[in-house]
């Protein structure tokens, strides 16, 4: 399983907890609270992500074959 397919499972997984969550199939207040703090872990994943795939990229334009 490539990166961009771990990122859509987790943000769908991530979707349907806070759907259950809103129509009160399941009580997790914890994760609100984690996700409160933890947000900017999203943007560096992100981050990190698009620098080593340019980094990929880069190193395999200049293999000559």
């Amino acid at each position: 399983m490539n990166q961009n397919n771990t990122f859509s499972f987790l943000l769908i997984t991530f979707g349907l907890i806070i759907l259950l969550h809103n129509l009160d199939l399941i009580n997790i207040p914890d994760v609100f609270n984690f996700f409160r703090k933890f947000w900017p872990l999203i943007l560096i994943y992100i981050g990190v992500d698009r620098i080593l795939k340019n980094k990929k990229n880069n190193s395999n334009n200049g293999i000559e074959n």
